[in-house]
């Protein structure tokens, strides 16, 4: 039944033209296009970016490489650098900052002693 509802929808968006798409609104051009389907339209609202990055969720990040991985990079770096993908702000963590991710984390290493 979906696959049907989608031919049909694509049958009818064929049949409209450049000069239409052009010259009509869109309420227009969705009514001359599908006026016997049972069609919703919702209230516009503007488009805007919003990323929800910020520090802390890219502290949360860092935690889950865990210490010993967060060490590492800081001995070849000396700090970290992550810049989110969506928008670009950047986010560095120095040594300080890296060793307070982990700050309170009680970790458990076996002695080295042999018995």
């Amino acid at each position: 039944e979906e696959q049907e509802g989608w031919n049909r929808v694509q049958q009818l968006s064929n049949t409209i033209t450049e000069q239409e798409l052009l010259n009509l609104s869109a309420l227009e051009v969705i009514h001359r296009l599908y006026h016997e389907e049972d069609v919703r339209v919702f209230e516009t609202e503007p488009v805007c970016f919003r990323c929800s990055c910020n520090k802390e969720r890219v502290a949360n990040m860092l935690r889950t490489l865990g210490i010993d991985e967060i060490r590492a990079i800081l001995n070849e770096e000396h700090a970290i650098e992550v810049a989110c993908e969506f928008c670009n702000q950047q986010y560095r963590f120095d040594a300080v900052d890296a060793e307070q991710l982990f700050a309170g984390e009680v970790t458990y290493r076996a002695p080295d002693t042999r018995h």
